[in-house]
């Protein structure tokens, strides 16, 4: 069985109670029996370099249902609707599903997915260190239903804060360098060392890939090319 159209107009089928409990126990065979193994396995490994494909930050060990199985009990163990994520992705979409009322049926297959550049990052100086800031910044033209996905799904898996802490790990990795291009060539040098740095993640990824925009961020602040390497 199968829905029409895209993310905006699926419904569920109408199921007894007791087809739904079946169609869900399906998947707990996939997840639990060893004889499934190498389809759990197949479909983990589809993951670009075995990263979560929602957060890009851990590695994806556990599958997500893009459409809930309680909701939607004939896309249990449907190939198209089990996503390959981090456990922490995993969880937080659980914990704060009431965050994204009206776009939980987000369906990548379904919908597509917008390549507009939303993701920001900036530097902040302080007095003896530096923090890197993440926000969204929606496109010009943007469709709003896009949007508001968009938000929601950032919201949900905590994503500024959790990229905002990977950043000083990310760039702590690349202090040492950036202070040697900072002594040779100054503040420009440390901004040519950042942008080549990021168009080596944009190929690889995208440019709305975060660590693509982290440094992004840090190359097109002066301040920081200039004095806040000195405090990372």
């Amino acid at each position: 069985m199968s829905h029409a159209g895209n993310g905006r107009t699926l419904s569920a089928a109408n199921f007894k109670a007791t087809d739904r409990v079946i169609l869900r126990e399906n998947y707990r065979k996939l997840d639990k029996n060893a004889s499934c193994d190498r389809i759990r396995n197949e479909i983990l490994e589809s993951t670009k370099w075995g990263r979560c494909p929602y957060c890009r930050l851990e590695e994806a060990t556990t599958l997500d249902h893009i459409l809930e199985k309680e909701d939607y009990p004939e896309f249990s163990i449907l190939r198209l609707n089990l996503a390959p994520v981090c456990s922490r992705c995993n969880t937080l979409k659980q914990t704060n599903k009431g965050l994204v009322a009206g776009h939980e049926r987000l369906h990548l297959y379904f919908s597509g997915y917008p390549m507009e550049e939303f993701l920001v990052s900036r530097p902040v100086l302080r007095a003896s260190s530096v923090a890197f800031k993440f926000f969204l910044r929606a496109p010009s033209g943007i469709d709003p239903w896009w949007w508001d996905a968009i938000e929601a799904h950032f919201v949900s898996l905590d994503l500024a804060g959790r990229y905002e802490r990977r950043a000083q790990v990310e760039m702590q990795d690349r202090r040492d360098e950036m202070l040697r291009v900072h002594a040779a060539s100054g503040g420009s040098g440390v901004q040519r060392f950042l942008q080549s740095n990021a168009q080596s993640i944009s190929a690889n990824w995208s440019r709305e890939d975060w660590l693509s925009a982290l440094l992004i961020g840090a190359a097109g602040d002066t301040i920081f090319c200039n004095m806040g390497v000195h405090r990372l």
